[in-house]
């Protein structure tokens, strides 16, 4: 019976010994952030945002008599405790980025360090074999994106926007596996093509940079993709007319700022889901492909400062929520039409056809129609018409 007893006592003690049911996180973890703490709170602050404070007084709540799950800018997991969300952003790590000891924090998931100006991209991400979210945005991150970036199997997300980086390591061999769908390299310095991404991606921003080359074929394998956004380049060719494949998962596509020529070949089925077109300034010529009526959602449509030869495209009435609606300074001619029925462009807030060859005047019924520009003032309903109004009668 004693050995009974003996054996009975050690097993009652054992779900406090196991870290699944622990109230607190593992020594080794918090010791790391401790240690982080010191380290910033010796740093020079030198964050860009305004009226940020000290890197020490930001953390004021990491105290060692206390839960390091309760500590600001820290996130546990609920069960395990295990740190997995660490957000630093405005604190000054320069210097220090890949001193500190984040490769003591084995179960990191999250990590924010939005500008902290690191001025590269840390080293040690590598070893952070969970990470699914990394935010380095605003850091004077200088150099290429590194080829091992695309080869963290958990990587979710991924922002860079907002630094000086130039341009592509020579990516892993393709197709290669990734379980990226986020890559945000928005107001960078990249030049050149766009290289081959992996084809889990489905949210690309590559606006602002310095792009040249056409679209690559391989963008559209990229058969997730529902946002596609590289306007402010200088990518020239005709826009593939692959990228009609796309049409049943891409919502906005945003070209806006390039030097793209040609036609737009495009035929798009009633499974499109664009929401937004935006092909402003490029060098666009022949007509608007009218299999655009299928896009039900289409919200924005931008096609102006372009080579456009053709008439107003009546068509786009029967879509149920187009709101802009910008034809500018093209080559468009003809009269505009009455409208087909009283229920054309029905949500219509905004349309743009100035620095065009339309003849005649733009029929009246459009404006009994448009209820969607209208305002009420003084108990009296006006349509809002470039600077001025028109009072409803």
């Amino acid at each position: 019976m004693k050995g009974y007893w003996r054996l009975a006592c050690c097993f009652s003690f054992l779900p406090f010994l196991c870290p699944a049911n622990s109230s607190f996180t593992p020594f080794s973890e918090k010791t790391a952030l401790l240690q982080l703490k010191r380290d910033l709170s010796a740093a020079k602050p030198e964050s860009s945002i305004p009226l940020q404070p000290s890197s020490g007084s930001l953390l004021t709540s990491w105290k060692p008599n206390t839960d390091c799950c309760s500590w600001e800018s820290v996130n546990c997991h609920e069960v395990t405790k295990h740190v997995i969300g660490l957000n630093l952003g405005g604190h000054n790590l320069s210097g220090l980025v890949n001193s500190i000891k984040f490769l003591n924090l084995p179960y990191l998931e999250r990590l924010n360090l939005v500008n902290c100006t690191i001025g590269e991209i840390p080293s040690f991400v590598q070893k952070l074999g969970g990470l699914v979210e990394l935010d380095l945005s605003i850091n004077k991150i200088h150099g290429k994106v590194p080829r091992w970036i695309w080869l963290l199997e958990s990587l979710v997300y991924l922002n860079l926007s907002n630094n000086f980086l130039d341009g592509f390591e020579a990516p892993p061999s393709a197709p290669f596996l990734s379980s990226l769908t986020s890559l945000d390299l928005t107001c960078n310095l990249i030049e050149g093509s766009i290289p081959t991404l992996p084809i889990s991606i489905s949210f690309l921003s590559l606006a602002k940079n310095k792009l040249t080359g056409e679209i690559p074929v391989s963008l559209c394998s990229l058969s997730n993709l529902t946002i596609l956004d590289a306007c402010y380049n200088y990518m020239s060719g005709q826009i593939p007319k692959c990228l009609e494949a796309l049409g049943d998962t891409l919502i906005v596509l945003n070209l806006r700022k390039n030097r793209f020529s040609g036609l737009m070949p495009w035929k798009f089925t009633k499974e499109c889901s664009l929401k937004t077109l935006n092909l402003y300034a490029n060098q666009l010529t022949g007509k608007i492909p009218m299999s655009l009526k299928h896009c039900k959602r289409l919200q924005v449509l931008d096609l102006g400062d372009n080579q456009i030869n053709d008439t107003f495209p009546f068509w786009l009435g029967v879509l149920p929520d187009l709101r802009v609606l910008i034809l500018q300074s093209n080559s468009l001619r003809g009269p505009i039409g009455e409208p087909l029925t009283s229920n054309d462009f029905p949500m219509l807030q905004i349309l743009d056809i100035s620095s065009n060859y339309f003849t005649g005047n733009l029929p009246l019924d459009y404006f009994a129609i448009w209820k969607s520009m209208r305002i009420k003032l003084n108990n009296n309903m006006y349509n809002m018409l470039g600077q001025g109004m028109i009072k409803n009668i």
